[in-house]
């Protein structure tokens, strides 16, 4: 019973801290096929958008979720966070030299 509770309370503390967002996009003409930023997908067709979104293509419209994992505990002192768009994460290093990483305890996807 007691690792049942973990579990759940594990579950639970993770759907809190998730920060991930999807938008939905409903379809609009055209049913067998999707628009996004100007690009025709075919149904079940799956991209990676700018911005770090992942979308999918249905025959209801298109969905995109944000990829990208924000750091939350490291040293804010003496740490910064550089974003990487191309690959979509975060490195966290030191602010006076940038070549030193830092130990990272926590995200929020």
């Amino acid at each position: 019973m007691k690792l049942f509770l973990g579990i759940i309370l594990a579950f639970g503390i993770s759907v809190t801290l998730c920060r991930s967002q999807c938008f939905f996009y409903p379809l609009r003409g055209n049913p067998a096929a999707c628009y996004h930023n100007g690009v025709r997908y075919q149904s079940e067709d799956t991209w990676q958008a700018r911005d770090c979104l992942q979308c999918t293509c249905s025959s209801t419209g298109v969905q995109c979720c944000k990829t990208i994992s924000y750091p939350t505990n490291y040293d804010r002192v003496n740490c910064i966070a550089i974003r990487n768009w191309p690959e979509c994460s975060f490195r966290i290093v030191r602010k006076l030299d940038r070549s030193m990483p830092c130990e990272v305890t926590g995200v929020i996807s």
